[in-house]
């Protein structure tokens, strides 16, 4: 090998993470399945760039991107390989992302040095004063950094951060308070990570949650990829949360790493907190495709009829996940089950931004006493997940039952 590098996001929704690798080739893009650097945000392509070795160097190539590869103020064109240099910062769509190096010599253990990395220069010169001053720095932004791994991958501890106690793994099943409450665990005030053995490729995390007011306040990682966002939980715990985990994420039979990050702490101190955590693994179903295919295209009809009923949209990811259950031990993989997961993911987003919004929308106008508008946001929840069972559902009757209590004169 020509050393190890690594890829640390300098903006956009994962600004903050660095990202090790100790191979050839290194595909970065939009999704999961096809990329071992996924960068979320809508100006990547599903497959964006990549960056290759030839002998001794690396070199940054686009893939034919909607909004392109740019190095030292030039987008490559289609196909063109420029070489990367230590410290070096492209933009993949509007995302930064610094290129850094750790030479064979070195070990692996190592994370790059201050004169390794580098600070961008167009000019290629480095200032003496400059390295100085951004020393200190560096020092500084060190122990704040995030590290983010994609399956497979070794953690690397940094030469200088010392790890948090936040940063300890916590075995699942795991039934006490962790995050920043006011009773429990009061130690993890910006992340807690989590630690299970996948014993079949379909998993469910359940959980609870509570102090979330705002929308991405706490993100959930598994194995290093983003994966959901925490449901809001403003005041008071959220129980019953279910969260299906990717399958094409998951490290059948080895240890796998749930983080749940507060994005804004540290060096905020918001509340907030975890607790009741599990994960359920789904029997394996034996493998048929035909009868995957047959609950994919109910799925499918019953998202492009959402309009007629909203109820459809729910009912839709439960065909999505049956078709999924199916064909997930079929040898070779059907082309169906990705399609499958794909149309899951985005249809269960689409299902959480909408419950999210009218979240949103009850608070607003029940703060502005405007109850008939609250009440009708409640009642589109309960239309949207028509499961008595799904903690949404749930939500939405608890919150109808507090404001009927109110309006009655009970408060």
């Amino acid at each position: 090998m020509a050393g190890k590098i690594y890829l640390t996001i300098r903006s956009g929704p994962e600004a903050g993470y660095q990202f090790f690798f100790n191979q050839d080739n290194i595909s970065m893009g939009r999704t999961a399945v096809d990329n071992d650097l996924i960068l979320n945000d809508a100006s990547v392509s599903e497959k964006h760039a990549k960056i290759v070795r030839r002998e001794k160097q690396f070199f940054l190539q686009d893939l034919d991107s909607t909004n392109g590869t740019t190095l030292k103020g030039v987008r490559l064109g289609k196909d063109e390989k420029v070489m990367l240099n230590q410290g070096d910062q492209f933009r993949v769509g509007t995302m930064w992302i610094m290129f850094s190096r750790i030479p064979d010599k070195k070990s692996s253990a190592e994370a790059p040095s201050m004169e390794e990395a580098g600070e961008p220069d167009n000019s290629g010169k480095r200032r003496k004063k400059l390295l100085i001053m951004g020393g200190a720095i560096f020092l500084t932004l060190l122990l704040l950094l995030k590290v983010s791994l994609k399956p497979g991958q070794r953690a690397q501890s940094p030469k200088i951060a010392s790890p948090t106690v936040s940063g300890k793994t916590i075995p699942l099943p795991a039934k006490s308070n962790y995050g920043l409450t006011r009773k429990g665990d009061k130690s993890r005030p910006d992340k807690a990570v989590f630690s299970f053995v996948a014993e079949s490729g379909i998993v469910d995390l359940h959980y609870s949650t509570g102090g979330i007011d705002s929308k991405g306040e706490v993100v959930i990682l598994l194995n290093g990829t983003k994966i959901a966002d925490v449901p809001l939980a403003v005041d008071r715990w959220q129980d019953g949360l279910v969260l299906p985990l990717k399958r094409k994420l998951i490290i059948k039979g080895g240890e796998n790493r749930l983080v749940f990050d507060n994005v804004k702490n540290p060096p905020g101190s918001e509340q907030w907190g975890v607790k009741d955590l599990r994960v359920e693994f789904s029997p394996p179903q034996p493998c048929d495709e035909n009868e995957s295919k047959r609950l994919f295209d109910i799925g499918e009809n019953l998202y492009n009829e959402r309009q007629i009923s909203s109820e459809n949209l729910f009912k839709a990811t439960q065909y999505y996940r049956k078709a999924i259950s199916m064909a997930d031990e079929c040898q070779p993989e059907p082309d169906l089950l990705a399609d499958a997961e794909k149309r899951f993911t985005a249809v269960r987003g689409e299902l959480d931004s909408l419950y999210d919004e009218y979240i949103l929308a009850f608070k607003k106008s029940a703060n502005l006493k405007e109850y008939q508008e609250a009440a009708d946001s409640l009642r589109a929840i309960k239309n949207l997940f028509p499961d008595e069972r799904d903690y949404r559902n749930k939500e939405s009757k608890r919150l109808f039952e507090k404001l009927t209590k109110f309006l009655s004169g009970g408060r």
